[in-house]
């Protein structure tokens, strides 16, 4: 999965990160978390590798990070962010 290459701008303001989804109007304004992920997505990733990637950088718990990797994964399709064949799957 990977997040949508067109249609949207992205800025980083110390550990946050404001998207604009240029074709909706609309913003998301991501934590330090969501922002380490959203840059990993620029790039195709698996669910595995966002999960060890938070593992990592946090020291949070294999199902701590699942959990909240999945609640990340959720919100950018919801918002439509992320490529349509991830939408699809």
């Amino acid at each position: 999965m990977r997040i949508r290459s067109e249609g949207l701008a992205a800025r980083s303001f110390d550990a946050e990160t404001v998207v604009l989804d240029l074709e909706k109007s609309q913003y998301l304004t991501l934590n330090e978390t969501g922002s380490l992920l959203y840059e990993l997505l620029r790039q195709e990733r698996t669910m595995d590798e966002l999960v060890d990637a938070v593992v990592a950088e946090y020291s949070v718990d294999r199902a701590t990070a699942l959990r909240d990797v999945e609640a990340f994964v959720a919100a950018l399709r919801e918002h439509g962010l992320l490529t349509e064949s991830d939408v699809l799957a």
